[in-house]
């Protein structure tokens, strides 16, 4: 769909300069289109072309997300900067195929991503996860000094309407209450989240929110050629949130569920919450969680922890393979994760 004369025209919306060569990556899905162009100038110049057309894109938004990568960069984060196109606007539309699509124009970063160079977080050390916690808080804190909020939320907010750990507990639940599974345990571990999640909802007034960059994944986080963390690209999914609902979503992904293989036992367990624990040292440092945040975060990881989309369909899976014995162990598991106390105590002793 996109072709050279695309790109051409929407780079000279933003600079007096002609390209060279270009490699167009396609992450359309579904009913969205999504294109990124990276593009190389004929005065030597390496420039970020991204243009999307979908349900949340727009140039408001564009906007927003350029004004959140500028106080990052300001407060020394590695990211990219969003260019100005020669009318002022960060966001400009194009039409292709009779479809409108949004574009912007970002630098040109020259690390490459954790996927792009196929290196699995589990095989770098829990100092890698602190460099990122310490990359999180900074954000956290430079968004909140400079009082930075947007009136769209980031897809993934706990409490929202159509929040994914909700609705992946209720499938949860829908699907095992009259299985042959431990029906008690499931009924029991349903009515404990019902609960934490109320408690949840009264204290969430109370926390901190702001801008995040809303999308800290593997195919997000930058690397230098040592391996350490480099930098994080990608703002599309950029948006309001809890600062520390966000950094518990996003450490609990990154220091539990990014592994070759699933982990539950005790002792593998214990590795990982290791490597939570650098994450969270690393965030705490560069951002001062309030008496009301630290109080969230046991009750956030109960919530999460155990609920996370992969979780929950590994278990609905060994459900409908008929491997009872198995689902018994994973709720076992799930009610340990959900009661458990101790969290905060161990993240700050």
């Amino acid at each position: 769909m996109i072709t050279k004369m695309h790109v051409e025209n929407m780079l000279q919306e933003y600079m007096d300069d002609t390209v060279e060569s270009y490699r167009l990556i396609d992450n359309s899905w579904e009913d969205e289109y999504r294109y990124v162009a990276i593009v190389k100038t004929t005065s030597g110049e390496h420039i970020v072309l991204k243009c999307y057309n979908n349900s949340y894109t727009d140039s408001s938004k564009i906007a927003g997300w350029a004004r959140l990568a500028s106080v990052y960069r300001r407060n020394g984060i590695a990211t990219p900067q969003f260019y100005c196109s020669k009318i002022g606007a960060y966001g400009s539309v194009i039409t292709i195929g009779n479809k409108q699509f949004h574009y912007w124009a970002e630098e040109f970063m020259s690390a490459k991503t954790l996927d792009d160079l196929e290196i699995d977080l589990e095989d770098l050390g829990s100092e890698f996860l602190y460099q990122v916690g310490a990359c999180v808080g900074s954000m956290h804190s430079a968004a909140k000094r400079e009082g930075i909020e947007f009136t769209w939320s980031s897809p993934y907010v706990l409490l929202d309407p159509d929040e994914e750990n909700y609705n992946d507990a209720l499938t949860w639940y829908e699907k095992l209450r009259y299985s042959p599974a431990d029906v008690r345990l499931v009924e029991e571990i349903w009515e404990i989240y019902n609960r934490k999640r109320e408690y949840l909802e009264a204290i969430f007034p109370s926390l901190p929110a702001g801008g995040v960059q809303g999308d800290f994944s593997t195919n997000n986080i930058l690397v230098n050629e040592e391996k350490g963390f480099a930098g994080i690209i990608d703002y599309n999914l950029a948006g309001n949130d809890k600062f520390v609902t966000y950094m518990m979503q996003e450490g609990i992904f990154l220091s539990f569920e990014c592994y070759r293989e699933e982990w539950l036992d005790r002792e593998k367990c214990a590795y990982m919450e290791q490597r939570f624990k650098h994450y969270y040292i690393g965030y705490t440092q560069q951002y001062s969680l309030t008496d009301a945040e630290r109080g969230a975060v046991t009750i956030l990881y109960n919530i999460i922890r155990p609920f996370r989309m992969d979780k929950v369909d590994t278990t609905l899976r060994k459900a409908e393979e008929g491997l009872w014995q198995e689902v018994n162990e994973r709720l076992r598991w799930m009610h340990y994760e959900l009661t458990r106390e101790d969290i905060l105590a161990f993240l700050e002793n």
